[in-house]
């Protein structure tokens, strides 16, 4: 089957991949180096996984959505429990310590 996709070199060697004029209404075309992952592309594609690399990228997108829409729903539950909770305020500089001592420390989250 051949697709409307074309392999091409980029600097260093890097494959990227390309799509050869396809501009539809809504839709936009995007030149992206995916270095070592474009192997992962055409493998799903390859096995039958997904008809097109558009439809793998599509796919690892809504997988990233996901992941955010989990992390915005965990900071909204965690702002909830804090406004709910009866305890006296704490003040800021404080609560950034805190927050900067996480970052240092390579944490996202507190453990539960």
């Amino acid at each position: 089957m051949q697709l409307p996709y074309k392999r091409a070199e980029a600097a260093e060697g890097r494959t990227i991949l390309a799509m050869e004029g396809r501009m539809e209404a809504g839709r936009c075309t995007l030149l992206v180096d995916l270095g070592d992952q474009m192997r992962v592309v055409e493998e799903r594609v390859k096995d039958g996984s997904y008809a097109t690399p558009d439809e793998v990228i599509r796919a690892a997108l809504r997988v990233f959505d996901q992941g955010d829409a989990e992390e915005d729903a965990w900071l909204v539950a965690l702002a909830e429990e804090s406004l709910a909770e009866p305890g006296p305020d704490i003040p800021a500089d404080e609560v950034f310590a805190e927050i900067y001592a996480m970052h240092r420390a390579g944490k996202a989250k507190p453990a539960a």
